[in-house]
């Protein structure tokens, strides 16, 4: 699958599979792409949408770091009674 976009909004690029995204889901990428813990790039999937923290469907590489919760619909499970 090739890479629809490339965009330089944080520390760490954004690499983009999909020409549609939901305008949301972008700017969370571009929020999760500032972060120190990242490492190397963030990628957003066709089957992305916006999440609670973090954008359902992206892949988030770490170095050094465990990120448990960092799927959205994770953390919105872990917050139900």
């Amino acid at each position: 699958m090739p890479v629809k976009m490339i965009l330089d909004q944080g520390r760490v690029p954004l690499r983009i599979y999909t020409d549609e995204m939901e305008p949301t889901a972008l700017q969370q990428l571009g929020n999760i792409a500032r972060l120190d813990l990242v490492h190397h790039h963030v990628v957003g999937m066709p089957d992305e949408f916006l999440g609670i923290g973090a954008t359902v469907g992206a892949v988030i590489p770490t170095r050094g770091r465990s990120s448990p919760l960092r799927w959205g619909w994770i953390s919105a499970v872990a917050q139900l009674p």
